[in-house]
């Protein structure tokens, strides 16, 4: 909702994924379950900037040149995430007990998250 003001929000995720998507923010497009990988790709390719757990679309994204902001597991991070172009990357995780089993995901803010995508959609 705090993105919202930036531009269009668009939602994706899975048929399973879509009332959630609405509990998001009913003000965004929501395209959950209704893309195919290609049309996926067509689209992350077009946006300014992606905001995604550590999932194919984010890393998907990332390789199409699409501004990205990660929300990963510090174990996952270490292994899938820690692209080195911070022009278009921030990784946002949080060590402590019960990092890998993603308690600590609760604990990044959403204004860590404004924060980091505010820089991305600046530069």
């Amino acid at each position: 909702r705090r993105l919202s003001g930036q531009g269009r929000i668009v939602l994706v995720g899975t048929a399973q994924e879509r009332s959630l998507c609405e509990e998001v923010s009913s003000k965004a497009v929501n395209l959950a379950g209704k893309t195919t990988v290609g049309r996926l790709a067509a689209l992350l390719q077009r946006c300014a900037l992606l905001v995604s757990n550590d999932s194919g679309p984010l890393h998907m994204a990332y390789a199409l040149g699409t501004p990205t902001v990660g929300i990963f597991r510090p174990l996952e991070y270490r292994r899938w995430g820690s692209y080195p172009d911070t022009r278009r990357f921030r990784a946002l995780y949080r060590e402590g007990p019960g990092a890998q089993e993603g308690e600590t995901l609760k604990l990044i803010t959403p204004d860590e998250v404004v924060s980091a995508s505010s820089e991305l959609i600046g530069s």
